[in-house]
């Protein structure tokens, strides 16, 4: 009984921090694009210094990134290559991404802007 116990206590431990690492502003989920809700999905991932990741609407994407104050510039991304019915869309948000300069981010909201565009993150909801 004792051990039972101990396991939800540790399981519950390792859920916490979980939860607590992916809401530290480093996991982020595409909210508009200049305004608008896009109709499709994607994410970022800030977690690793001069790294960036994610999920674009198709496929995975990873690279380089070179981030202080308000700069931010995505280098080369390396991207998976599955087939998958938005593939239009994924052009679209990589070539968006790719034209971003600058960044602006408080806990809730990161907004990334370049070109005369600008995308909108918000902390994912799954």
């Amino acid at each position: 009984m004792r051990l039972s116990g101990l396991l939800i206590l540790a399981a519950s431990l390792v859920l916490s921090a979980c939860v607590a690492s992916a809401d530290n502003g480093t996991h982020w989920q595409l909210s508009t694009v200049d305004g608008k809700a896009p109709g499709w999905r994607a994410t970022l991932d800030l977690g690793e210094a001069g790294r960036i990741a994610g999920q674009a609407p198709c496929n995975r994407f990873s690279g380089s990134l070179e981030r202080s104050d308000a700069v931010f510039k995505p280098g080369d991304l390396a991207v998976t290559r599955m087939a998958c019915p938005d593939l239009a869309a994924e052009a679209a948000f990589l070539a968006l991404l790719a034209g971003i300069e600058q960044a602006a981010q408080t806990k809730d909201l990161l907004i990334l802007t370049g070109g005369g565009r600008e995308m909108r993150f918000v902390p994912p909801t799954e």
